[in-house]
């Protein structure tokens, strides 16, 4: 199912792995989402990019080697914290 009205998702110091999933992208309502202190991988689908409203992303302490999709590095976030290779959007 889509997960369309979540505001908020805080799944940080969990020990989860694997890659992020795809569907997160249908939560476009989501301000927060922090993820941070796992150990998931991957990239950032480019689905997140649907996430417009998204005024922070935690992702830090996990092993990422991603760079945020087009449509996510082009509008000012509040904050994003991550991986060494993604820039820092304010």
């Amino acid at each position: 199912g889509t997960m369309t009205k979540i505001t908020n998702l805080y799944v940080h110091i969990n020990r989860l792995s694997g890659t992020l999933p795809v569907q997160w992208g249908t939560m476009t309502k989501i301000t927060n989402l922090v993820v941070y202190n796992n150990r998931l991988s991957g990239t950032l689908p480019e689905q997140w990019g649907n996430m417009t409203k998204i005024t922070e992303l935690a992702l830090h302490t996990n092993r990422f080697s991603l760079t945020p999709p087009w449509s996510v590095r082009a509008r000012p976030i509040g904050s994003v914290h991550g991986h060494r290779a993604i820039p820092v959007i304010t």
